[in-house]
């Protein structure tokens, strides 16, 4: 019995920028049955900060959430 492995290589810059989206995606599973986006984006927000990660800033929030950047609430 053989196991295939694949060995991606990416640059840097790509691999932290995958690193930080899935921590950002992550904090948002521990909230999964709020049901109203821009709460939810309030608190990826709060998780982000309370683990200092690099935070996205209100217009990447207000794409995600398919509204205004006035509307993100910090």
């Amino acid at each position: 019995m053989t196991q295939q492995v694949q060995l991606n290589i990416y640059p840097l810059d790509e691999a932290e920028s995958i690193i930080q989206t899935l921590s950002f995606i992550a904090s948002s599973l521990h909230h999964r049955l709020q049901t109203k986006a821009l709460h939810n984006l309030s608190k990826r927000h709060q998780l982000a900060n309370l683990h200092l990660k690099s935070v996205p800033s209100k217009r990447k929030l207000a794409a995600i959430a398919n509204t205004s950047a006035s509307a993100i609430r910090h």
